[in-house]
């Protein structure tokens, strides 16, 4: 039991959930959950970002998934799009801050888009990937499958309970694989950049496709984990935006 003297001593990171569309609840719960698991080694305090001022207030956000071209129409509107590169950046006196983006995030954050609606959309940019919208169909081919977790990827192990190992129908049999959830999803066409870095893969028709990425302080999801039980994926988006703070922060002492 730690004490209360002892918890002020700990550092505290903020992660929010921008929370206009799409599964903003789900992911809120997740972090809620993980920040009730670190509470030993690292103070985390979650909340619900709505407006460009907020993002001063935190360390690490989340796009989740939704309609793209409507986030991004409310991310124009609402004076976030500028406000949100720049804060990513971040200056000589603040990091920049982390972002993760699930399903209509990712296509938020790519570089490029095929396939966008007529006029096109509004996007943040910054990760070096092409991404399809819908690459996955339409809501009515929404499928769970395996995929395979890449060095670099969800590079810890789990060491207390296997539970999620098995609350799905795709049959998981280690650590180096966890369950995609592509609900209309877009997919990445091609990695355009050295710098980033693919953390998981689907097998389609033989080959490998990248479902998950990171370049610097962005990474995306193709899936959803926040609709699954395993958060390991959370806990890497925790230790991401950790890893980002002066000085760095780490999880050593913290099992999952």
């Amino acid at each position: 039991m730690m004490y209360e003297e002892e918890r002020k001593a700990l550092p505290t990171v903020a992660l929010g959930v921008l929370a206009f569309q799409g599964a903003f609840l789900e992911h809120f719960r997740k972090l809620e959950q993980l920040a009730s698991l670190v509470k030993d080694s690292v103070i985390v305090t979650v909340g619900l970002v709505r407006t460009a001022e907020a993002l001063e207030d935190i360390h690490g956000l989340i796009i989740p998934g939704g309609e793209s071209t409507t986030i991004g129409l409310f991310l124009k509107k609402n004076n976030f799009l500028e406000r949100l590169s720049a804060w990513i950046k971040g200056g000589d006196s603040k990091p920049g801050g982390a972002v993760w983006g699930t399903c209509a995030g990712l296509i938020l954050l790519s570089e490029r888009i095929e396939g966008q609606k007529e006029g096109g959309q509004d996007f943040i940019g910054g990760l070096g990937v092409t991404c399809s919208r819908n690459r996955f169909g339409r809501q009515i081919n929404s499928f769970e499958a395996k995929l395979s977790v890449k060095e670099g990827g969800l590079s810890f192990p789990v060491t207390a309970s296997d539970d999620f190992l098995h609350s799905s129908s795709v049959d998981i049999q280690n650590h180096n694989e966890c369950v995609g959830m592509f609900i209309r999803a877009p997919g990445i066409r091609s990695v355009d950049s050295v710098d980033v870095s693919v953390l998981a893969t689907l097998t389609r028709g033989g080959e490998e496709e990248p479902v998950a990425v990171r370049q610097g302080r962005l990474m995306a999801t193709t899936f959803h984990p926040e609709l699954t039980d395993d958060l390991r994926w959370h806990l890497y988006f925790l230790k991401l935006v950790l890893n980002g703070l002066h000085p760095p922060v780490t999880l050593e002492n913290f099992k999952y």
